[in-house]
């Protein structure tokens, strides 16, 4: 979802999770946290977390001499089949030992034999194992050594994914910090003995900028999507699942007077008002039906600001004060008929009854749940039909928070109260956060040390699905907003991970002999940005549409400090363009990538300072750079591509 002027983003589909936090009255929600600044919460841990990992050291060798006795062996499942091989190629590029992957069906169990198992769950039995007791929801996962042997088993195909990169992390050290950046801390010499039982925080991790295949795999983003998608979408998809073109002729009262959303009360027809449910309901159950793996769905408001303003939709806004007002008794609607359909689906297949959870977003218009003050000032629900029911959720997405505070800073209160009063409506929430200035693509945004924080937040709800929106379409991101998808990968893994620590394993793997120079141009910026903010703070207050390319913001003095210390990094490098190509050229790039902030800023607010010769190698350079790593916006907010200002500046 673009925010405001709104585009329909697409996620990739494939798997399965169910959102679930417990509904609080209004004193639980109230106390759920003290409610204070950033400083009052920051070494706050969530609790109730999964990662109970025991390993313990052995002298069984792994690998010796590049050479190892171990082989992979795979179960039916396809997922499992992509863990074992992704084990395989990195313990042959950590150690340069190739192991086999072979099927479940090819080997008996035999403690004494040296094997991986990964989903294998016939011989899993067989060597007298069973899963845990502790939920592993989704994509948890149980590591277990059993003689010689290893298991990796799942109660979901998701968790192979995160039971592979957890087994590497064991062996051989195997960190991820982006796609072109892995790091093996260990030499794999020896199996450990190993019982992990553990799941992600958030049992679907949506990744914030694009990244390809093998940096969503290997950083551990959630592999696939866990809502159904209808014609390449997941969100905004109220006239996919009923499209206008087809519906609109014969049944015009479902949709609004100004035909731009649906009109959720049908105009106040309730016979047509019970077709439009049954239709809606018979188009997604034939879609989740063709992905029984797949058991939330969205039917979510049109991406536009309008909303119908018919008789019956009056009413309801005037009683309830939110157009939420109609959009929960129609999802209730849909959500029964949907149950009902596969109850009577289970009765005949004897099979366990399939669980659908209905969404809607809480978004521009929809952003309010339906709540009153009682007469005792506690929040509760307007009435009961404002109630979702059990199957039924939210998807917030609060365009209004500023994202360099935490959710528990003043300035973030509104929020705050949002989530609590929600709480008394669904015990399904889901969180569409955002981390860019979509105003400012090319330029940094400053909540590298309040993300975590903000996961704390969410994960204290019990929820398991967060994305956290980034840079959609650009490849090439500057102002260290890589750092912000290792900070992802990890946090949205384990909200408990020490902001600091991650900090410094980041700029000492990342940038390797430019860490020095790179962490003082991160905190420069970092610190001017905090600077920025207090001084300008009536107009750069951590919002995701501040317009902060000015001149004002940006002097060149201070770009130009930022300029040596590229430099400095280039510099200390420099060796490896002929002791280690392939590291100076790894290197290089994620300088570059850095250098590509300070130098647009001096290529369109400090032009004047440059002759004509200096500014068109300045710009053309520029450009170069921008198309090599893929950095194609800088005001996504307003479909401003970098190509406009080439045209501009003739080059």
């Amino acid at each position: 979802m673009k925010p405001i002027k709104l585009l329909a983003f697409t996620l990739i589909a494939a798997t399965t999770f169910s959102v679930a936090a417990c509904k609080k009255d209004d004193s639980e929600n109230d106390s759920l946290k003290p409610y204070g600044t950033i400083d009052d919460v920051s070494e706050t841990k969530v609790e109730g977390t999964l990662h109970n990992v025991t390993i313990k050291e052995t002298e069984t060798v792994f690998v010796k001499d590049k050479s190892t006795e171990y082989k992979v062996v795979v179960g039916e499942s396809a997922d499992a089949a992509k863990a074992g091989a992704f084990i395989a190629s990195h313990v042959y590029k950590a150690t340069g030992a190739q192991m086999s992957v072979v099927k479940e069906s090819e080997v008996s169990w035999n403690e004494r034999d040296k094997n991986i198992y990964v989903g294998c769950n016939n011989l899993f039995a067989e060597a007298g194992l069973s899963m845990p007791s502790e939920d592993l929801r989704e994509s948890g996962y149980y590591i277990k050594s059993k003689g010689n042997s290893v298991f990796i088993a799942t109660n979901f195909n998701a968790g192979y994914q995160t039971g592979a990169l957890a087994f590497l992390r064991a062996t051989i050290g195997y960190d991820m910090l982006s796609a072109d950046c892995v790091v093996y801390e260990k030499n794999g010499a020896i199996m450990p003995e190993m019982e992990i039982i553990e799941r992600p925080d958030f049992d679907f991790r949506h990744y914030s900028q694009p990244l390809t295949s093998d940096g969503l795999y290997g950083m551990g983003f959630s592999s696939g999507d866990g809502m159904i998608s209808i014609d390449g979408r997941t969100s905004h998809t109220s006239f996919a699942w009923l499209p206008p073109s087809k519906y609109s002729h014969d049944y015009s009262e479902w949709y609004a007077d100004n035909g731009q959303q649906l009109c959720y009360t049908a105009h106040g027809d309730s016979e047509r008002f019970e077709q439009m449910v049954d239709t809606i309901t018979k188009n997604i159950t034939k879609r989740l039906d063709e992905y029984p793996d797949i058991n939330t769905v969205s039917v979510s408001q049109q991406d536009t600001a309008d909303y119908c303003t018919c008789w019956k939709c009056r009413e309801a806004l005037n009683k309830y004060g939110t157009m939420n007002g109609t959009i929960i008794p129609f999802l209730n609607r849909v959500s029964e008929k949907i149950q009902a359909y596969y109850k009577s689906k289970a009765e005949d297949t004897g099979e366990e009854e399939r669980q659908i959870t209905v969404i809607s977003f809480a978004y521009q218009y929809t952003s309010d749940p339906p709540v009153k003050r009682n007469a005792n000032g506690k929040w509760e629900p307007i009435d009961d039909t404002v109630v979702m029911n059990d199957n039924v959720g939210i998807y917030i997405a609060p365009l209004e928070a500023k994202y360099n505070q935490t959710f528990y800073d003043e300035a973030n209160r509104g929020f705050y109260d949002n989530i609590t009063r929600w709480g008394l409506i669904t015990k399904h929430v889901y969180f569409w956060l955002y981390e860019t200035n979509f105003c400012a693509y090319m330029y940094p945004y400053n909540t590298w040390d309040t993300m975590i924080e903000q996961y704390r937040f969410i994960a204290q709800y019990g929820q398991n699905y967060i994305f956290n929106e980034g840079q959609l379409g650009q490849y090439g991101t500057t102002g260290f907003t890589r750092f912000k998808d290792y900070i992802d990968s990890k946090a949205q893994f384990d909200v408990n991970v020490d902001y600091a620590k991650l900090k410094d394993r980041y700029f000492k793997l990342y940038f390797g002999e430019a860490e020095e120079p790179m962490r003082e141009l991160f905190d420069s910026i970092q610190t001017h940005m905090g600077y920025i903010e207090t001084v300008y703070g009536n107009e750069i207050s951590g919002g995701i549409y501040d317009n902060i390319e000015n001149v004002k913001y940006w002097d060149k003095r201070t770009i130009d400090g930022y300029m040596d210390l590229i430099d400095q990094a280039e510099k200390k490098i420099e060796r490896l363009k002929t002791t280690d190509p392939e590291r100076y050229t790894m290197l290089h790039d994620h300088i570059t990538l850095e250098s590509l902030f300070p130098r647009y800023v001096l290529c369109t607010l400090h032009e004047g300072m440059f002759t004509v010769s200096e500014l068109y190698t300045l710009r053309s350079e520029f450009k170069a750079d921008c198309l090599k790593y893929g950095a194609y916006y800088n005001n996504f907010h307003l479909d401003e591509y970098l190509s406009d200002k080439y045209t501009k500046w003739g080059v």
